[in-house]
C-alpha cells in the first residue's frame, strides 16, 4: 500500500522480481477492500504509515478482524516520534524507515514470512 506511484512501482518490481505475488493498493481504503477480497492468499502486508483516506494503522484496524495473524511491515519517511504517536503497531507488525534499500526490504520480508 503506497500512494506514491513511483515508489509503488519500484516496490512491486522488487517483490515480483523475487517471485512474490503482489496486490497493490493506493491508500488505506483500497487496501482494506483488496484484503477482504484476497485474505486467504495474503501472508504479509507492506504499507506506508501515512496515507490519504486511512493511515496504515487505521487500515490494519479494518484488516486484523478478518485475519488477526497477518504480518504487517509498516514503513515511513516520517520520524519515529510521529509514528509512535499512532500507538502500538501490533505483535505481528514491524517498522522500517524510508528510504529502504531493496536488500533491506527483501531481508525483512523473508524474515517476517519465515516466522
Amino acid at each position: 500500500m503506497e500512494d506514491d506511484d513511483d515508489l509503488l512501482d519500484f516496490m512491486d518490481n522488487i517483490l515480483t522480481g523475487f517471485g512474490y505475488r503482489v496486490i497493490v493498493a493506493v491508500d488505506g481504503l483500497d487496501a482494506v477492500e483488496k484484503f477482504k477480497d484476497n485474505a486467504d492468499i495474503i501472508d504479509l502486508i507492506i504499507m506506508d504509515m501515512i496515507l490519504p483516506n486511512k493511515n496504515g494503522k487505521t487500515a490494519c484496524e479494518g484488516i486484523w478482524p478478518i485475519k488477526p495473524n497477518v504480518r504487517v511491515l509498516f514503513y515511513s519517511g516520517y520520524s519515529a516520534n510521529i509514528i509512535q504517536q499512532l500507538g502500538d503497531l501490533g505483535e505481528d507488525a514491524e517498522f522500517i524507515s524510508k528510504p529502504v534499500h531493496p536488500s533491506e526490504l527483501m531481508n525483512k520480508v523473508r524474515e517476517m514470512l519465515e516466522r
